[in-house]
């Protein structure tokens, strides 16, 4: 099967561990079509990899949580 993914988070890196995480769901006997649409809700941590859009109507991105 193929899905296609809307993930709304920045980085691959985070793709990659959304993806691994859908992974090991599906392979705990998650239904598969349920895990990649759920991926579409996700939200990151407050403060890391945040896109502010500003008036001017340019974006940026910045990491400024703690860890």
């Amino acid at each position: 099967h193929t899905y296609n993914v809307l993930l709304p988070l920045a980085g691959a890196f985070q793709a990659s561990n959304a993806l691994v995480a859908a992974g090991l769901a599906i392979g705990l006997g998650e239904d598969a079509e349920k895990v990649f649409a759920a991926l579409a809700h996700l939200k990151g941590a407050p403060g890391r990899m945040a896109h502010p859009r500003r008036l001017d109507g340019l974006e940026s991105t910045f990491d400024e949580a703690e860890t």
